[in-house]
């Protein structure tokens, strides 16, 4: 596993402006413990191939509150991350999802 990222703060008197950029890496897993390379028709027997996932925040704050957009998977890249057998095989992972939120403080 590797995380790599950059974030830049633009800041002003009572405010500011924070981007936020990051790469997740994950490398090659196996799904059993013989380390089973070759996947199983069924879904549930073999590696589980490595990915990078990629995401980004946006957040503007004041003095006492703020605002946020967060975009996970920003390259909508297709993977999985998971070969279940009580879930017959492949479980795939969410591809671009967008979160927006605001925040007080007291």
């Amino acid at each position: 596993m590797a995380a790599l990222g950059i974030r830049y703060k633009f800041p002003f008197e009572n405010q500011s402006l924070i981007i936020n950029v990051f790469n997740n890496y994950v490398g090659k897993q196996y799904s059993d413990s013989k380390n089973t390379e070759e996947g199983s028709a069924d879904g549930k027997l073999g590696a589980v191939p490595a990915y990078n996932v990629m995401n980004a925040t946006i957040n503007y704050s004041r003095k006492h509150w703020g605002v946020y957009v967060n975009v996970n998977n920003l390259l909508d890249e297709k993977y999985f991350t998971l070969r279940w057998a009580s879930w017959n095989g492949i479980i795939p992972s969410p591809g671009r999802n967008f979160m927006v939120g605001a925040q007080f403080k007291f």
